[in-house]
């Protein structure tokens, strides 16, 4: 189910939109310029609205890039997207809810990439496909943490330990049902799909 005040921002719009069309109507029925007008306002207003909206959400300079890292994957950090998606999709309210649909959807254990290479057979042979964004951000941990694939399930943290002092190396788990779906990488790679899928 989608957050509340999605609901909420979608139920307002139907409003505004539902009571333009009957003033229209009224307006087409009865002559009246004055209701056209003020029909034609709100659907042009409504029109940019929407324009401006997607543009801040879909638009790539809004967030920037890091650079392409192991396995090929952009890895990407929750900042690097609008607000609105944040707010909207990786809040503690809705992360939960989304997390346990991709351990569901077993998408670290059977999913397959645009090109129908299964995941675990890109990280364990390091093919050059890149990793969807979602399997790219919850399915391994971050690139940065310097962990080793033993097999195509389990990662080996180094004697000296992480690379780094990325969050996401400490909460990530070769357990199935955690791996890194709580790490950051793993909302980014939710953000990243749902913009792309926008």
């Amino acid at each position: 189910p989608l957050p509340e005040s999605f609901n909420k921002s979608i139920a307002d719009t139907w409003w505004v939109l539902s009571h333009s069309f009957f003033v229209g109507l009224i307006g087409s029925l009865f002559k009246n310029s004055c209701f056209m007008f003020v029909y034609l306002g709100v659907m042009l207003l409504c029109l940019i609205g929407f324009t401006v909206f997607v543009f801040l959400i879909t638009n790539n300079d809004a967030g920037k890039v890091f650079s392409e890292k192991e396995f090929f994957v952009k890895e990407r950090k929750t900042k690097d997207f609008s607000h609105w998606l944040q707010n909207h999709f990786v809040n503690d309210k809705n992360w939960n809810r989304i997390k346990s649909c991709l351990i569901d959807a077993r998408v670290c254990t059977s999913g397959r990439n645009a090109n129908g290479v299964n995941y675990k057979t890109l990280v364990f042979f390091k093919k050059t496909f890149p990793l969807p964004a979602i399997q790219g951000g919850c399915c391994k941990p971050p690139s940065s943490c310097g962990f080793k694939p033993k097999n195509t399930t389990f990662w080996e943290v180094p004697k000296s330990g992480a690379a780094t002092s990325d969050p996401g190396c400490k909460t990530w788990s070769n357990n199935p049902r955690e791996l890194c779906y709580d790490c950051n990488s793993c909302n980014s790679g939710i953000l990243a799909n749902l913009r792309k899928e926008w």
